[in-house]
């Protein structure tokens, strides 16, 4: 790999966007999330098989359970796109209170 260093970096600033999306429920972080533990899932298998010649077993244990590990991750970053922003607001207008929905359409006046 070209630049591995950069990549790295590259991923993590990636990670941290993704990261700040899912934290504020915007839709398009789930699908950026998966997207990018798609992308990345190589490296991680390279990175297990490396492991696995190595002598620290810390790193070979943690680098094997990476990889299973993104396929939750994958569904988990898919599923909560789905819920998210529009639909968010949706839902919490269909709970609130009549009282609570009269407000909010006045305050949008």
């Amino acid at each position: 790999m070209p630049w591995p260093t950069a990549l790295v970096y590259a991923s993590g600033v990636a990670e941290l966007i993704c990261a700040a999306g899912l934290w504020r429920r915007d839709r398009w972080a789930g699908i950026a999330a998966a997207v990018l533990l798609v992308i990345i899932w190589p490296a991680n298998l390279q990175c297990a098989i490396t492991a696995q010649q190595g002598e620290n077993l810390t790193t070979t244990v943690l680098d094997r359970i990476r990889l299973p590990l993104q396929i939750p991750l994958i569904w988990f970053a898919l599923q909560s796109g789905r819920g998210a922003r529009s639909g968010h607001h949706a839902s919490v207008r269909a709970s609130a209170s009549p009282s609570v929905c009269r407000f909010r359409s006045l305050l949008q006046r």
